[in-house]
């Protein structure tokens, strides 16, 4: 990572954190190294057993639940039934102190019929309900999952996210009529007692202990995991610790070491998930544990959301790039080039709604598959959106109107994800090389800030993240 690139990441999180920035004990150079070290020895170790999903963001040993597999492909929601907890983590992210309505990524959905014909519009396969606490609102958590059982029955995969405080023989009965596949208990909430996940297990299909990968908890965790197997549970996962602007005091208070990154995370937690698996697979514990990084959360989760609002929004001469931000290509171009291009396509049974042509800017915008016919001596702009559905138009953008039934509409938005970017003919020739083709060169970009901003914008992360 270049220093202008971890100096815009320092000033975000500064600015966030304000003047307790300074009380975050920041991991040093050496620390880093040794850490580095340690991360390494633990891969190296047990790497013949895991795997390393999603651009190696996600490593897991075994398997991962299917709710994982329909979070990674893009084909999840999760529904967030209130936001009222009654189990004070001192990991949780917000306060957690008001009801509200169910929500999912901003968008309100009081009805379940009107959150069925979301799921349907954009093709969801699996849905949990989170909160919150959703057994505080029992009644409300089986409504919805009742009507997502009855409308499309097994071909949704339905889980919940539970501390297991209000778990009780009736609302386990409940929630298995409404048709849960898998519940996700927090086993921190319940100090690591497997009580309710013992009877969790004879109602449901699926049970997953899932919660953050506590440091001091470590040694527990690894001498419960056996117990776990033998309880019922089918998978563990282990998120990583994050400061969000209500939990990172208790973390401080706690002496953690914090890493830089897209927001401030835990060094000790992420290295406390990687030694679990490292000791299940080395007591040979046929338990499948997947590590949630904070990469994979903030990369993935927010890519298959732009991929799922930006074709509401795409252009027949645009694409959708595997960052999920709209990308629009062009050069200048007289009218005459333009025909001399668009009679080689239609020679070709190229589509025409692959080009746009802007006759007074002289623009010629194209998809990629168009680059073949440009002289490769042309210089190109590269332009970037980013987008979102929400409830109602900010009226500061480009939006569309999505009409979910005759009652219910949402608004998907377009704007400017960086300012446009020149490339010349010999940089076009990387970029088709690197982002164009069915099968990507590995052919590496040039070490410039300008190649690090379209790799942000066409390409996934990749790897954990470095420690710094």
């Amino acid at each position: 990572m270049k220093d202008d690139e971890k100096n815009r990441i320092v000033e975000a999180i500064q600015k966030k954190y304000g003047e307790e920035y300074r009380n975050f004990k920041w991991i040093s150079d050496k620390e880093a190294e040794a850490a580095e070290a340690e991360r390494s020895a633990v891969f190296g170790a047990v790497k013949d057993s895991l795997s390393f999903g999603y651009n190696g963001t996600k490593p897991y040993y075994m398997d991962i639940s299917p709710g994982c597999r329909h979070c990674g492909e893009g084909t999840w929601s999760c529904l967030f039934i209130n936001g009222k907890c009654n189990g004070h983590c001192f990991f949780c992210p917000s306060e957690q102190t008001e009801f509200g309505e169910p929500v999912t990524n901003a968008l309100q959905f009081t009805s379940p019929h009107d959150y069925l014909d979301y799921l349907s519009a954009f093709g969801i396969k699996g849905v949990s309900i989170s909160g919150g606490e959703p057994l505080l609102t029992i009644d409300r958590s089986t409504r919805f999952l009742s009507a997502v059982q009855r409308r499309f029955e097994d071909k949704i995969h339905k889980w919940l996210y539970t501390n297991g405080i209000l778990l009780t023989e009736e609302n386990l009965k409940k929630l298995k009529d409404a048709g849960l596949n898998e519940i996700r208990l927090n086993l921190f909430a319940q100090n690591y007692n497997l009580e309710k996940v013992m009877l969790a297990s004879r109602y449901i299909p699926t049970v997953t202990v899932e919660i953050p990968a506590v440091p001091e908890d470590h040694d527990l965790l690894c001498s419960l995991l056996p117990q776990l197997l033998e309880s019922g549970v089918k998978f563990l996962n282990l998120h990583q610790l994050r400061c969000t602007s209500y939990n990172y005091k208790k973390f401080i208070e706690r002496g953690y070491t914090f890493l830089h990154g897209q927001d401030a995370t835990v060094l000790e937690s992420e290295l406390a998930a990687l030694k679990t698996i490292k000791f299940a697979v080395e007591s040979d514990i046929r338990l499948p544990i997947n590590y949630c990084s904070f990469v994979y959360r903030n990369n993935f989760q927010r890519i298959r959301s732009r991929q799922r609002s930006a074709p509401c929004l795409l252009k027949p001469h645009e694409e959708i790039t595997g960052a999920g931000f709209i990308r629009s290509l062009s050069v200048k171009l007289t009218k005459e080039e333009v025909g001399r291009i668009t009679s080689r396509m239609k020679e070709d049974g190229e589509p025409e709604s692959s080009v746009y042509y802007e006759p007074k800017s002289m623009k010629f915008s194209f998809t990629g598959s168009v680059l073949k016919y440009l002289d490769k001596q042309l210089s190109g702009t590269l332009s970037y959106f980013d987008s979102t559905l929400s409830s109602s138009a900010s009226y500061r953008n480009v939006f569309k109107e999505v009409r979910l039934n005759g009652r219910k509409k949402i608004t998907a938005e377009r704007w400017r994800a960086l300012p446009d970017v020149e490339i010349t003919g010999e940089e076009i020739q990387i970029f088709k090389d690197r982002y164009l083709k069915e099968s990507p060169s590995e052919r590496s970009i040039p070490d410039s800030d300008k190649w690090s901003k379209i790799n942000s914008m066409e390409a996934p992360h990749k790897g954990l993240q470095s420690y710094w």
